[in-house]
């Protein structure tokens, strides 16, 4: 693994999930401006508060192939692994940046 800083200001992000790990991912790409999309058929209540005051966008629902490719960071921070083997597959094939939250 190699540390990566990346200016995030106006880039879209893609976070799959909306539990608390995904609410700390979430909470830090705000932070450094990115434009978030969340995935995720629930969410905790402080990132649907951010969804509901517009400082994020919410799909509610699951994954689905192809989500991925207007993104410019992927974050899986859901506990199903088979959609985290389904994103990192997708995100390797277009050369996407990826972080995977399973360990």
């Amino acid at each position: 693994m190699y540390p990566i800083n990346l200016d995030l200001n106006g880039q879209a992000c893609l976070v799959l999930g909306g539990g608390a790990v995904a609410e700390r991912k979430v909470c830090r790409l705000l932070a450094e401006g990115a434009a978030v999309t969340v995935i995720a058929p629930s969410l905790t209540r402080p990132l649907q508060e951010l969804a509901e005051s517009h400082r994020l966008t919410w799909q509610p629902r699951t994954y689905q192939a192809g989500d991925e490719s207007a993104f410019f960071l992927i974050i899986c921070a859901t506990d199903d692994e088979a959609v985290s083997h389904a994103v990192t597959a997708a995100a390797k094939a277009q050369g996407k940046l990826l972080n995977v939250c399973d360990v």
